[in-house]
C-alpha cells in the first residue's frame, strides 16, 4: 500500500497540540498554572483582610471574575502559545524535510517513508503507537517523532479504514 502527502504548518501544529495534551508532565503543569492565579487572588484577598480588616466588595468581585475568565479561557490561551511556540521553531531552521513531498509504502516489513531529503524505513515493532485524530493518523515511532499523515489524502472512508486495519494489524 503505498500513499504520498505534504504536511503544513498545521499538521505540525496539530501533533504538538496532541502530544501537549496527552502529556502527564504537561497536564500536570496545566493544572497547576490554571489554579495558580486564582489561588494567588485568594491569597491576596486574605492578605488584604488581615492587613486592613475588610475587604472591599469591588475586589471581592474583581478577584472572582478575573478568576473564572482565566479558569475559563487559560486552556485556550495555552492552545495559542503552543501553536506559536511550534510556528517560531519550525521557522527558525533548516525544516526543509517537513514539508517535502512524502511517500509512505507499507508492507509486512513496515513502513519506509520517501521524501525529497530523507528516505528511511521503519519495522512494525518499533511502532509505539497508532493515533487518529479528527484531521490526522498520527504513527508514533516514539514520543518525539511520528507519522503524521493528513486524512484528506484518503479518497474514501474506506480507503482509510484499510490502511488503518493494515497497521493495526501489523502493529498488535
Amino acid at each position: 500500500m503505498k500513499i504520498s502527502y505534504k504536511n503544513n504548518m498545521q499538521d505540525i501544529i496539530d501533533i504538538n497540540i496532541y502530544n501537549a495534551n496527552n502529556s502527564s508532565i504537561t497536564k500536570r503543569q496545566l493544572r497547576i498554572s490554571l489554579f495558580l492565579m486564582p489561588f494567588a487572588f485568594i491569597c491576596y484577598l486574605i492578605y488584604f483582610y488581615i492587613i486592613y480588616r475588610e475587604v472591599s466588595p469591588t475586589l471581592l468581585v474583581g478577584a472572582i471574575i478575573i478568576s473564572i475568565l482565566w479558569v475559563v479561557f487559560y486552556p485556550k490561551n495555552f492552545r495559542w502559545r503552543v501553536s506559536r511556540v511550534v510556528t517560531k521553531r519550525v521557522n527558525e531552521g533548516n525544516n526543509k524535510n517537513v514539508f517535502s513531498n512524502t511517500f509512505l509504502t507499507i508492507d509486512d516489513e513496515g513502513i519506509t517513508k520517501e521524501s525529497d531529503l530523507i528516505n528511511s524505513k521503519v519495522l512494525w515493532l518499533s511502532i509505539e503507537k497508532v493515533v487518529v485524530t479528527v484531521n490526522h493518523i498520527f504513527i508514533f515511532v516514539n514520543f518525539a517523532n511520528a507519522f503524521i499523515i493528513p486524512l484528506k489524502v484518503f479518497k474514501s472512508s474506506t480507503e482509510k479504514d484499510s490502511f488503518l486495519q493494515f497497521i493495526y494489524k501489523n502493529t498488535r
